[in-house]
């Protein structure tokens, strides 16, 4: 029986039935499955995530770096261990324009812009952006992004990543280069 559960901080709560308890790495106690419940066994075998994660985005590598000049790209999702949802800090600077674009087989995303100004090319129409708008994308939607005069700071969120990933790449065709 998962006895009341105490966290580091003094917090409980009190699960009914019978189910697992198990130390996450992190140090909090998790309580899972009702045994009998049919994934039982495969909540009990796979790690269960920390309750929570707080990450600077800033202090977090650029994985860009020189493949695309003026963009950095950071990636928190293993830092956060996070099995469901992905966050990343895109920083553009002024009048840069992403050479390339893409999209997903599955992943839903959305976009804020958290500085500065630009536009987003979804399929082959663009769109202008600014500070604190907000842009939903359907996977399949072929996206890119353009920096305003002042930069371009995006924030992306994305929902869960297939094992074997499911982003496609693909080269942006801005309407004004054609």
């Amino acid at each position: 029986m998962c006895a009341p559960v105490v966290g580091p901080f003094g917090s409980s709560r009190r699960p009914s039935g019978v189910m697992i308890a198990s130390m996450s790495v992190s140090g909090f106690w998790e309580c899972g499955a009702k045994v009998g419940d049919e994934n039982y066994d495969s909540l009990y075998q796979r790690r269960l995530m920390s309750r929570f994660a707080t990450v600077n985005l800033l202090k977090i590598e650029d994985s860009v770096g020189d493949r695309a000049p003026g963009i950095e790209g950071r990636f928190a999702r293993k830092h956060l261990d996070s099995r469901d949802l992905g966050v990343s800090l895109f920083r553009y600077a002024a009048n840069v324009r992403s050479p390339m674009a893409h999209s997903h087989r599955e992943q839903e995303e959305a976009y804020i812009v958290v500085a500065g100004s630009g536009r987003v090319l979804l399929d082959d129409e663009a769109h202008e952006l600014q500070q604190w708008d907000v842009v939903r994308v359907a996977p399949e939607v072929v996206r890119s992004f353009e920096a305003g005069p002042d930069g371009l700071d995006i924030v992306a969120v994305g929902g869960p990543k297939p094992e074997d990933g499911d982003g496609v790449m693909g080269t942006a065709v801005w309407p004004d280069a054609r």
